[in-house]
C-alpha cells in the first residue's frame, strides 16, 4: 500500500496539451515548414521505427551526438533481433550529417529562438540495416526547445506496468502512452510507470531516488536505456557517487532524500511532488518529496557541466 495522504495533486494545464504551432521535417529529401499539433502527430504518421529525440547546442551542434547515433544503431539491430553489421553506424553519422545541416539552416530561417529539439526517426529498419541507399531510410523532425523548466517538479505514478520493449525506443511506444496521456491530471513534469509498486521510468524519462546518499534507479532491463540516463551514470562512476540498480519502491517513498528525472530536453530536474493513481485512475495518494539533497545538486551539476563538451558541430561553418 502506498502511504498516507499527505496533500492535494497539483492543478493547471495539463503537460501534454500542446497547442498548434510550427515545425521543421525532412522526409525523403524534402524540407518542409508546417502548422502541426506536436512530434507525437509526425511520429504516429509513419509506420513502426525506431527513433531518438536529441537537442541542440546554439543550434548548429548536438549535444551527446555520439550517443544519440549509438542508439539508432542499437535499437535497429534489437528490433530486428540481428548482430550489428560492420559499417552501419559509419552509414548513420553520414546520412545524418548530409541531413541536419540542410534541417537546421531551414530552421534558422523560420525560427527566431535559442535551441532546436530535433527527432531521428528510422523509417524502414531493415533497409537501413541492409545499408540500402536508394531511398531515404531516415525521416527528422524538429522544433523549437522548450524554455527550461526550473526544480523542482511534480510528477504522478500510475499502476498500469511498464513498456512492453522497454530497451528499444520506437514508435510503438508513442501508440502505447498516447491513451495514457490524455488521463494525467493537474499540472505536472512527468507520468511514472508503477508496476505493483515498482517505479520504473517516465513516460519521456529515467526515475532516479536517493537512498542512503546512493542514486538508485531501476534494472538497466526494466527501462529504456536513456542517452542522458547513460552519461549520468558514467559521471557518478567517475566522481564516485554510489549508485544501486533497483527499481524505486512506493512504499520506501518516506525514506526517500531526493528524487528526481532526467531526459535530454530537460537534463536534471528535481522532483518535490508524487501523486499516486490507480490503474483506474483513482487517487491513491499524494507525497511532498525532499529538496535540497546534496547528491541531486551535484548530479545536476555535473551533467550541466559536459553539455559544452559532450556537443558535436553537425552544421558546418562554410554551410
Amino acid at each position: 500500500d502506498v502511504a498516507m495522504l499527505c496533500g492535494e495533486a497539483r492543478t493547471g494545464t495539463p503537460l501534454y496539451e500542446c497547442a498548434p504551432h510550427r515545425a521543421v521535417t525532412l522526409v525523403a529529401g524534402e524540407v518542409c515548414v508546417r502548422e502541426e499539433h506536436g512530434l507525437e502527430a509526425f511520429l504516429l504518421g509513419f509506420p513502426e521505427g525506431v527513433y531518438t529525440v536529441c537537442r541542440t547546442l546554439r543550434r548548429h551542434s548536438v549535444f551527446d551526438y555520439a550517443d544519440h547515433l549509438h542508439r539508432i544503431v542499437e535499437c535497429v539491430c534489437l528490433k530486428l533481433g540481428k548482430p550489428e553489421p560492420e559499417g552501419l553506424e559509419d552509414h548513420v553519422n553520414a546520412r545524418l550529417r548530409k541531413l541536419l545541416p540542410t534541417l537546421i539552416r531551414t530552421a534558422d530561417a523560420t525560427f527566431t529562438c535559442p535551441e532546436y529539439r530535433i527527432t531521428i526517426l528510422v523509417t524502414d529498419p531493415l533497409d537501413l540495416y541492409m545499408l540500402q541507399t536508394d531511398k531515404e531510410t531516415l525521416a527528422l523532425h524538429l522544433e523549437i526547445l522548450p524554455d527550461a523548466v526550473k526544480s523542482p517538479v511534480g510528477l504522478e505514478a500510475w499502476a498500469v506496468g511498464g513498456r512492453k520493449s522497454p530497451n528499444v525506443k520506437d514508435s510503438a511506444w508513442v501508440r502505447q502512452r498516447k491513451q495514457l496521456k490524455t488521463r494525467v491530471h493537474g499540472h505536472v513534469n512527468e507520468v511514472l510507470l508503477n508496476d505493483n509498486g515498482s517505479l520504473l521510468e517516465g513516460l519521456s524519462s529515467n526515475f532516479y531516488v536517493v537512498m542512503n546518499g546512493a542514486v538508485v534507479t531501476a534494472p538497466e532491463e526494466c527501462v529504456l536505456k536513456g542517452t542522458l540516463r547513460t552519461m549520468l551514470l558514467g559521471l557518478c562512476s567517475s566522481n564516485n557517487i554510489p549508485v544501486e540498480f533497483k527499481c524505486p519502491k512506493a512504499d520506501e517513498v518516506q525514506q526517500w532524500q531526493g528524487a528526481f528525472i532526467t531526459s535530454t530536453s530537460r537534463l536534471v530536474l528535481e522532483a518535490d511532488q508524487l501523486a499516486f493513481f490507480a490503474g483506474d485512475g483513482k487517487q491513491l495518494a499524494v507525497h511532498a518529496l525532499p529538496t535540497g539533497n546534496a547528491v541531486v545538486k551535484r548530479v545536476a551539476e555535473l551533467v550541466n557541466g559536459v553539455v559544452e563538451s559532450a556537443s558535436v558541430r553537425v552544421v558546418p561553418q562554410d554551410f
